[in-house]
């Protein structure tokens, strides 16, 4: 599992635009004010293709497990997102 924390960074020339996303441990993830079951990954995608070269940034709500977080970045690999950065707890 490959992923970048906040402190990191990718080539800034190459990345447009960021992404955030939340992740709650009811399961659903926070996506451009709205939410949606982790297992909709769609919004995702479409953004994807719409930009691929941004950076999906992840942030975790109070109470997500390390799993929860590891199965919803493999997730988004699993689609072809390739810029995952982690923020960390969001309160």
């Amino acid at each position: 599992l490959d992923i970048t924390a906040a402190s990191e960074s990718y080539d800034t020339d190459k990345i447009l635009t960021q992404h955030s996303l939340l992740l709650t441990a009811a399961g659903e993830y926070e996506y451009d004010n709205r939410r949606y079951p982790v297992s909709e990954l769609t919004p995702i995608k479409q953004q994807l293709a719409e930009d691929p070269s941004g950076i999906f940034v992840v942030s975790v709500a109070e109470a997500v497990t390390t799993q929860q977080m590891i199965d919803f970045i493999d997730q988004l690999k699993a689609i072809g997102i390739d810029k995952v950065s982690l923020a960390g707890l969001a309160i």
